[in-house]
């Protein structure tokens, strides 16, 4: 007799149906014989870690009271591991290891009481590591992760823990009938109630909410229905007291209603179990799988049934159910959600050496069917192990091919937190290396994500330092200049500006350091770094002959103000006094410029406008001091001058014998330059009244 296809699927529907029900009261039996073949236990600071091999992946049940843990492997036989009897640590008093209805008791008697028990995944799915710890020792368990992946772990398991099955329901939407609609509803009110309904289909539970609160008023069938659709859109924002209100006030008004809408029903059971009242939700699920027999629903509500399990604490049930949808149900996206839920139990519990083993499950979730949020999920976690466990350049690398293929989205958050984080380790690396080249490329390919290392003390400094190593001013500029204007730089606009500054007058790009120093004083006014811009600006002003406004950036130099960078700007300061007419404060800067100018080309000009301003403030000698000083370093027509006024002042000071010296000198000099014509004409004048004054005694 041939059995007809869709009696043969029904078969496979109805024993499906079986397990779930085998697994809300006890975890589904193993189908072969396993064996226990070895067991190691390992003392560590704070709990006993207890590994036990087995032959083929073992189903077992957890159970612990204050002075005792059980592990109960079904199906399983094992040796009695006597030796382990007499061990002892500071928690574990033995391990006890007995074969009794088919399967292996494993009972570990634990010091001190608050015995607290957990089974930490290997990716190894026949190795099962037990931990013990005490609440007395005050100490818990730590994920195996790489120092300094503290604030990914914390991140990232908040995440995980409140990501969940979507609140909408597994079971296809069904619109309400239009034609019973118009019987109870004008045409206006049924446009509406079918926009709420379409609201509801796309997910806007908000905007439903809205539509069906405005039939409140309306006769006892419009409620009703009203009431179920209320229920779900609040269900849709995870609203669940509200979403179990409206459903009751429903079934109240239209007890039998539930009954024909599958998908509501699915709905109002789990709020139940959300809300406290899991036993019946429970119960309600179950009924609902058993209806959905032999349709592709039945996979993914059971699902919801096993996640219902573990949040009230039922985990040894819900995982019995997940691995049940993961084999039975094998190629479609229920399973992939079943797989995927086995496989996060392991996430933050699994050895560091062993998280490629992890990783591969979830590729393998990743590269077969399901939904774009269940490929995106699985390709989170693949990025999240090597975060936690792996390389610092690994990860950074998985991290950030994450972040580009998915830069919006749910994980996309914490994603480029985790971004941020890992530059850190992958940073030091590089600079404890000296690899400057390595360095600037990480920063130029990872630009968006520097928030963290910006807001590390010296970053900043040592990454320009590697682009000048790297003889890369102009790729610095270029950088410097983008992350200048991100939000999150911090502290570091001011250097950020004033490098760029220094790095276009090195390029020979004046036109850019102008504009980039302007720029700078207008955002950090009052920054130290200022004033070496202001020195900078200045000289460029004096150059374009715009002297008042190098007096101007340059006022700073009058006060107490820090000393000049620059000597010569001490020089640009006192011409552009003298311009203004401060004699006194125009020699004084002067002055201080010769102090420090040394082999300075300006040097020679600066003694003679010294000697200008000591002249105007009525100081001759102070002034042939200053001419003499510039004399001996000049030559030429400039040379001539300083011998002409040189004669000048000893005139006015009368010694004129010394007068007629300095000009004679000029005059030797020859050539037919201006100073040596007055310094002639000085000196025949200066002879004639010698001769007249002779002849006159």
């Amino acid at each position: 007799m041939t059995c007809h296809p869709r009696s043969h699927h029904r078969s496979l529907c109805t024993l499906l149906l079986l397990l779930v029900l085998l697994a809300l009261s006890a975890a589904a039996q193993a189908q072969q014989q396993n064996r226990l073949q070895r067991m190691k236990i390992a003392p560590h600071k704070g709990y006993t870690k207890i590994d036990l091999f087995f032959a083929a992946p073992p189903d077992y049940a957890l159970s612990s009271t204050r002075d005792r843990v059980r592990l109960v492997v079904r199906e399983t036989d094992a040796p009695l591991f006597r030796r382990f009897r007499s061990y002892s640590d500071p928690r574990v008093a033995g391990v006890f290891t007995s074969l009794r209805d088919g399967g292996v008791s494993v009972v570990i008697p634990v010091k001190g009481g608050g015995a607290v028990a957990q089974v930490v995944g290997g990716g190894d799915a026949t190795l099962l590591s037990l931990v013990i710890s005490t609440n007395k020792g005050g100490e818990a368990v730590q994920p195996d992760i790489l120092p300094g992946r503290e604030a990914i772990l914390s991140g990232a398991a908040e995440l995980v823990n409140a990501v969940g099955t979507s609140p909408r329901a597994a079971l296809p939407f069904v619109p309400t009938d239009p034609k019973l609609l118009k019987k109870l509803l004008t045409a206006d009110e049924v446009a509406l109630f079918l926009a709420g309904e379409e609201m509801l289909y796309v997910g806007k539970g908000a905007e439903a909410v809205q539509v069906f609160t405005q039939f409140g008023q309306k006769p006892q069938a419009v409620r009703a229905l009203a009431g179920f659709r209320l229920g779900e859109a609040y269900a849709l924002q995870e609203r669940n007291r509200e979403a179990l209100a409206a459903f009751r006030e429903g079934i109240a008004l239209a007890p039998g209603h539930l009954e024909q809408a599958p998908e509501m029903m699915q709905l109002y059971a789990e709020v139940l179990a959300k809300t406290g009242d899991q036993v019946q939700g429970k119960a309600l699920l179950v009924r609902l799988i058993g209806e959905q027999a032999g349709t592709p629903y039945m996979a993914p509500l059971m699902n919801r049934l096993a996640e219902i399990c573990e949040r009230h604490g039922d985990t040894e049930q819900a995982l019995a159910m997940y691995r049940t949808v993961a084999q039975h149900a094998e190629g479609t996206e229920a399973a992939g959600r079943a797989l995927m839920k086995l496989a996060d139990r392991e996430l933050f519990k699994i050895q560091r050496g062993r998280y490629p083993l992890l990783q591969q499950r979830y590729q393998a979730i990743y590269a077969a069917p399901g939904g774009q949020a269940l490929r995106d999920e699985a390709l989170f976690k693949i990025a999240l192990l090597p975060a936690l466990y792996g390389p610092a350049a690994e990860a950074l690398d998985s991290v950030a091919t994450y972040d580009r293929r998915y830069p919006r989205g749910i994980f996309s958050t914490i994603v480029k937190k985790m971004h941020q984080q890992l530059l850190l380790p992958v940073y030091h690396e590089l600079a404890q290396a000296k690899d400057d080249a390595g360095l600037v490329q990480l920063c130029q390919d990872h630009r968006d994500a520097l928030a963290l290392c910006l807001a590390e003390r010296g970053f900043i400094e040592r990454l320009s330092a590697a682009f000048e190593a790297t003889g890369k001013r102009a790729e610095e500029i270029r950088f410097f200049s983008y992350l200048a204007e991100r939000s999150w730089v911090g502290d570091n606009g001011p250097f950020l500006l004033a490098r760029m500054v220094e790095d276009a007058f090195a390029l020979g790009d004046v036109s850019l350091a102008e504009s980039t120093a302007r720029r700078f004083l207008t955002r950090f006014p009052n920054d130290a770094r200022g004033y070496r811009l202001r020195e900078q600006l200045a000289k460029l002003s004096f150059e374009r002959g715009d002297l008042d406004e190098a007096l101007s950036l340059l006022g700073f130099l009058k006060g107490k103000k820090p000393q000049p960078e620059f000597a010569e700007s001490s020089y640009y300061f006192g011409k552009a006094l003298a311009h203004a007419g401060d004699h006194k404060g125009a020699e004084g800067a002067l002055g201080r410029f010769i102090q420090a100018a040394g082999t300075s080309p300006l040097l020679s000009d600066a003694y003679l406008a010294q000697a200008t301003e000591r002249e105007a403030l009525k100081d001759p000698r102070g002034a042939l001091a200053a001419y003499q000083q510039a004399e001996k370093i000049t030559d030429g027509e400039l040379n001539q001058q300083c011998l002409y006024k040189i004669g000048e002042l000893y005139l006015l000071l009368g010694m004129p014998a010394r007068a007629a010296e300095s000009w004679e000198q000029a005059v030797r000099q020859g050539g037919s330059g201006s100073w040596v014509k007055l310094a002639t004409i000085s000196l025949q004048d200066l002879k004639w009244r010698l001769n007249l004054s002779k002849e006159l005694r």
